[in-house]
């Protein structure tokens, strides 16, 4: 009979691929982990690992078990927070995924002000592609995100929170400057630096050239703002970025794309999950500071 414990072990290992990372993470001797799979397989009377010398991969019969295990994990920390919650306690935590630009621009001010009225919560902050926010809230491993809406995505509630403009980031002496605004084919030709795919930053450009044939020439790819903002200023190349990013900086300029980018920002969760009391506080609170700038 399976138990919670050794599912547990098994999603770990499974996601680590690795029996003594798994443990390191579990926080238990390695022999416990390898006992509690062996007898999982025993039990079900399946192999559920293929085992290498370092790593471990899932068999067939392995990814189907994951599946469901996934859902009762899932299934027992709603549990959990709905038993705290009939207690009157709240649970001490709210995950967030979001993109590095919102991280850096939105959320500060929002998470300042919601602490100052919710100073017991802590806060878990995830900064990535839209596409990994959104498995990770499927997988239960966010409680919510802020990314682009999705109308094929019928497995997330969303909520229309900001729409932004994407603009060109040019160094001021660079000829860009003096557009009004500057057309797709004038930015491709351009030696540009940008944000890996995946990343709405890249993704929503790249898109928009595609649709009318152009290559764009990504000379260099990062993550990280203040790597690509550098660079930019150092007449290294050109770049892409919301506005707020630059509007921020007297050392850069932000160009309007002909036809214009906008971005419609909303913050999701997974439908039919259970939110916390925190959650829900949270949910409502960035909702009412996106009205309210």
């Amino acid at each position: 009979m399976m138990d919670s414990r050794q599912l547990l072990f098994f999603l770990e290992v499974a996601q680590q691929k690795n029996f003594t990372k798994a443990a390191e993470n579990l926080k238990v001797a390695q022999p416990a982990v390898s006992m509690a799979i062996k007898k999982l397989e025993e039990e079900l009377g399946l192999s559920l690992f293929n085992r290498h010398s370092k790593k471990v991969s899932l068999t067939a019969e392995g990814i189907v078990l994951q599946r469901h295990a996934i859902k009762i994990r899932q299934q027992m920390e709603a549990a959990q927070m709905e038993m705290e919650e009939l207690h009157g306690l709240v649970r001490g935590e709210v995950r967030v995924g979001v993109s590095s630009m919102l991280g850096s621009y939105y959320l500060p001010k929002v998470l300042i002000a919601f602490k100052k009225q919710y100073p017991q919560l802590r806060f878990s902050i995830h900064a990535a592609g839209v596409s990994d926010i959104q498995r990770l809230i499927t997988n239960g491993e966010l409680d919510m995100g802020v990314i682009l809406p999705d109308k094929n995505n019928h497995h997330f509630e969303t909520t229309l929170l900001t729409r932004e403009e994407m603009v060109a980031c040019v160094h001021p002496s660079h000829r860009f400057a003096q557009y009004k605004q500057v057309r797709y084919e004038e930015f491709a030709k351009e030696p540009l630096i940008m944000f890996k795919r995946g990343y709405f930053q890249r993704d929503l450009v790249e898109e928009v050239c595609a649709q009318q044939g152009i290559t764009l020439q990504v000379i260099l790819e990062a993550n990280l703002i203040p790597v690509i903002k550098t660079m930019v200023k150092e007449k290294f190349g050109i770049a892409s970025f919301l506005r707020i990013v630059v509007a921020e900086d007297s050392e850069l300029v932000g160009v309007p794309f002909d036809p214009p980018i906008y971005l419609d920002l909303s913050l999701s969760r997974k439908k039919g999950a259970y939110l916390s009391k925190a959650n829900q506080a949270f949910w409502d609170f960035l909702q009412n500071q996106f009205r309210e700038q």
